[in-house]
């Protein structure tokens, strides 16, 4: 009998194991097969100092690439090979980057808007919303600004979330109305979630967007991507969440089921990567992969709702006086 109980309870721990490994490797995603030779590629990455960005910028560095990071942190960036101490909060920064990119390096290969903040309460850098302003916004001005500086099979590449989507139309109307360009639609019940997954959702937007751009302006040298990492086991949202008390209980309650399910910084790289790596005739221009495959994206995330968006993008803009009459960034809204 007591033979029985030992084996059943034997079976039983090997069972919950397998589970383990299963849901492992079911959330952690598979690794690129794919390897490239980067000798001469000049790569810009946003937000490359930490996380999936730094490590992102780790294996570049190992195939032969010459990487350039922006940062926010003046201690982290000395860590990283070429560094870039400003952020994507307000023009004069963004066009100092390119300014330099281009006087160091003259063209680019491939950009990487990998940045990403979220801000538990409310805050606005120039009149804008900064979590917007620094996960899209920044990125959109940087992307037209460096359009003319890529050699030939360049790549833009925008880090974005699958969370993109949970918005209904209804809410990216009214997000996007002429009411909101004072962002008064958050302000009130401001809801950092629901701001960050809309910032992302406009990366996916930049992606369609920028590909109809280049088509009709005859810009054939570069493709546009969104990827999405996977949800990672990181530093990301502790920061939000520890600012309060139920936020911090929460996370050490989920901190099990993120170790299960969540992928670590270099398995988070992965898509990016694989996307960097690829044959560029191959990368499919606009679209959206995850976990190292091409997917195809919702409704939300096509053309028509990233005109809607980039509309808004060029009327807060203009409100705010942003990019003090660059007609540089200004022609690409058309």
């Amino acid at each position: 009998m007591s033979l029985n109980i030992g084996l059943i309870i034997l079976l039983s721990i090997l069972l919950v194991l397998i589970l383990i490994i299963l849901i492992v490797k079911k959330f952690n995603g598979p690794m690129t097969n794919l390897t490239h030779s980067m000798d001469g590629k000049v790569v810009l990455i946003t937000g490359g100092t930490r996380g999936i960005g730094l490590e992102t910028a780790k294996d570049l560095l190992r195939q032969g690439a010459t990487v350039i990071v922006t940062s926010r942190n003046k201690v982290k960036a000395k860590t990283v090979i070429e560094n870039i101490l400003k952020n994507l909060t307000n023009y004069e920064s963004i066009k100092y980057v390119v300014e330099q990119v281009k006087l160091k390096y003259g063209k680019i290969d491939i950009l990487i808007n990998n940045a990403g903040s979220c801000f538990q309460n409310f805050t606005v850098s120039d009149g804008i919303e900064l979590t917007y302003y620094t996960n899209h916004l920044g990125h959109l001005i940087l992307s037209f600004l460096l359009l003319d500086s890529f050699n030939e099979k360049g790549r833009i590449i925008n880090v974005v979330t699958t969370k993109y989507k949970r918005i209904k139309e209804e809410t990216l109307n009214e997000f996007t109305s002429d009411s909101n360009l004072d962002f008064s639609w958050n302000k009130k019940n401001y809801n950092w979630m629901k701001t960050y997954i809309l910032s992302k959702l406009a990366g996916v937007h930049l992606s369609q967007y920028l590909k109809n751009f280049c088509k009709e302006k005859a810009v054939n040298n570069v493709k546009v991507v969104s990827v999405h990492p996977g949800f990672i086991n990181n530093h990301f949202f502790r920061e939000i969440e520890s600012h309060s008390f139920y936020w911090y209980w929460r996370d050490f309650f989920q901190s099990p089921y993120r170790w299960l399910c969540f992928k670590d910084n270099v398995t988070g790289a992965q898509t990016t990567l694989h996307c960097c790596y690829m044959d560029w005739d191959k990368l499919s221009n606009g679209d959206y992969y995850r976990d190292c495959h091409l997917e195809p994206l919702k409704p939300i995330g096509l053309l028509k709702n990233a005109k809607k968006l980039i509309a808004f993008d060029k009327a807060i803009i203009e409100k705010n006086n942003i990019v003090k009459g660059d007609q540089k960034v200004m022609q690409v809204f058309y």
